[in-house]
């Protein structure tokens, strides 16, 4: 998976999510893929590495492990345009 789609699957991920994800299911989120018929630990992507790709835009709460979007701005923003650019949220 290229840095692009890494970056739009995972900021999905966190600004559509009902509750906050940790660490460990971003990134077992990701490693799945449509028709998916077992889990291979293999396709999961370093916290680090899926950091890089979003620029920024998420980080890393170590104190109660979540991933969040780095401010309230950015939820609005995708909260704002959830139909047009990030129309195949989950």
């Amino acid at each position: 998976m290229d840095d692009r789609i890494l970056a739009e699957k995972a900021l999905r991920w966190v600004a559509y999510t009902y509750r906050p994800l940790n660490a460990e299911a971003l990134q077992e989120a990701l490693a799945i893929e449509p028709g998916d018929l077992d889990f291979d630990v293999e396709a999961m992507h370093r916290i680090g590495l899926i950091l890089d790709v979003c620029a920024g835009l998420l980080i890393h709460d170590n104190e109660n492990d979540t991933v969040r979007l780095v401010h309230y701005t950015a939820q609005d923003y995708f909260d704002r345009n959830a139909g047009s650019r990030f129309d195949k949220a989950h």
